[in-house]
């Protein structure tokens, strides 16, 4: 009985874990979600403060945070618009009971080992039914297809191929320590792929590109002792396979040729050239988080409805500038971007000074985050509650796996 006890409460833990993404799709439900544990983490903090003191990885966890979070207080002070500015900041402060509380649940989960392979399967339904939808015209919900950019159950939104492209880090080196079938293998990584191109997100490919150099690199022992023959067969199969579902799609073509990506990447130059002007004037400590909406208007030089930069109804701007490293520049200046390189310095460190076992284990995580939170990444606002979501439940899944060996 004490062992289906803690059988059931693993289970639990891992369902728990497994909320956060799995509500993703769905509108604001993952918000609440990450309240939820919020809360959570509160009272683990309350009720273990011995503990959390004294483990080295709750330590990094907080000096993490405070990396990311103390630029967004100090931007408050030249905050353009301080209302909006100060409900983002302490609205911010949740991440961080929830990613305790998170990565507290998974340390008793085999170092979060099986939140990763369930997760892995996650994306790999998420991937299934895109493509499912793009074939029968509509995917297992019912939420049909428009006839260019495959939703999924992301549907409406066209987030669908940036989340799995961020992820791809991961779900490759799952798929490669889980998966002996290599057909399977093959099979599964080749169903991300052709989701993410079908996803139509040209803003994803830098990531996935990042993700299958990561992967090829992890591979590279076992590539060199594979036959050049059987390799080049299976490597022929999957690009020829991605080729033919990608290539029945005119609107795709059009959308990954040369013209299609200069016009698209033309109204992000002119809003990077825009955040490089308001960066100079407030290069110190920036304009507060979720401010470049309400000062772009000002520092646009061209038509404003030309590329839908600026809103002719509201009067405001783009919600951020399309670049991780703009938007952090622009809105909590070089202290924000001091604390962004103060980050990945304590994370780095951190890992460094584990076993090589687990640095190993570890890096598939630390990539994944990596990609996350790439500077040149084009998509997502960096300080959005959902991006935010994002990159704190990726950063509780890699500490987990320290956690639970005692760090």
């Amino acid at each position: 009985m004490t062992r289906n006890m803690i059988v059931s409460g693993r289970d639990q833990a891992l369902w728990i874990a497994l909320a956060v993404p799995i509500t993703l799709p769905f509108s604001n439900i993952s918000t609440y979600v990450m309240g939820i544990l919020a809360v959570g983490g509160i009272v683990i903090a309350i009720y273990h403060r011995r503990k959390i003191l004294t483990s080295g990885t709750t330590r990094c966890l907080f000096i993490l945070f405070l990396c990311i979070w103390l630029p967004m207080v100090i931007a408050l002070v030249d905050a353009v618009e301080m209302a909006h500015s100060l409900k983002s900041t302490l609205g911010y402060l949740h991440f961080l009971p929830a990613t305790l509380f998170l990565f507290w649940l998974m340390r008793d989960i085999d170092g979060s080992k099986r939140i990763q392979f369930w997760f892995t399967l996650l994306l790999a339904l998420w991937s299934f039914d895109a493509i499912l939808q793009y074939l029968i015209g509509f995917n297992i919900l019912g939420f049909p297809y428009d006839g260019k950019r495959i939703t999924g159950l992301f549907y409406p939104s066209y987030t669908l191929g940036i989340v799995l492209a961020a992820f791809a880090p991961l779900y490759f080196a799952t798929i490669q320590t889980s998966i002996r079938d290599y057909k399977t293998a093959y099979l599964l990584a080749t169903l991300l792929i052709v989701a993410v191109l079908l996803s139509g997100s040209r803003a994803s490919l830098l990531m996935l590109g990042i993700a299958l150099l990561y992967t090829g690199w992890r591979l590279r022992k076992k590539i060199s002792q594979t036959p050049l023959r059987i390799l080049t067969t299976r490597i022929l199969f999957c690009f020829i396979l991605v080729a033919i579902v990608v290539a029945s799609s005119q609107y795709h073509i059009k959308r990954f040729s040369i013209y299609k990506l200069e016009s698209g990447i033309q109204p992000r130059v002119e809003m990077w050239n825009s955040a490089y002007k308001i960066w100079k004037d407030n290069w110190m400590n920036g304009i507060g988080i979720r401010g470049y909406r309400y000062i772009l208007p000002d520092y646009i030089m061209h038509d404003k409805g030309k590329y839908k930069i600026v809103s002719k109804k509201t009067g405001l701007g783009q919600t951020h500038p399309h670049l991780i490293l703009a938007e952090i520049g622009v809105e909590t200046g070089i202290i924000g971007i001091t604390g962004f390189i103060l980050f990945w310095f304590v994370l780095i460190c951190y890992v460094r000074y584990l076993s090589p076992e687990l640095c190993w284990s570890l890096m598939p995580c630390v990539v994944t985050l990596a990609v996350i939170m790439l500077p040149l990444n084009a998509h997502k606002a960096f300080y959005s509650t959902f991006y935010s979501t994002i990159i704190w439940w990726m950063t509780s899944v890699m500490l987990a796996a320290t956690l639970s060996r005692g760090r």
